[in-house]
């Protein structure tokens, strides 16, 4: 899955809510968030939803500010937004 993340199109118009919920413990978080941003997926007020396992909760992500974290057995899910400079 990781070698298939830069075939990701080119965005022609950024969303406002992005869903990622990539396979659990494949370190997948962050290159997927890195290539929605250089592709055009995000704008300044875009929210990315991250479903992840508890031992896969990322500390931070370059260029992403996490508003919320909410955990559910296993599973917590992230709501991350743009950092705008």
């Amino acid at each position: 899955i990781k070698a298939t993340l830069p075939c990701l199109p080119l965005c022609l118009e950024a969303k406002d809510l992005i869903f990622l919920d990539p396979p659990y413990q494949k370190n997948l978080i962050i290159p997927s968030c890195h290539e929605l941003q250089a592709k055009g997926w995000l704008k300044a007020d875009s929210l990315v939803c991250i479903e992840t396992s508890l031992a896969d909760i990322p500390q931070e992500i370059a260029g992403l500010r996490c508003d919320q974290q909410r955990r559910y057995g296993q599973s917590a899910i992230g709501f991350w937004k743009i950092v705008v400079k």
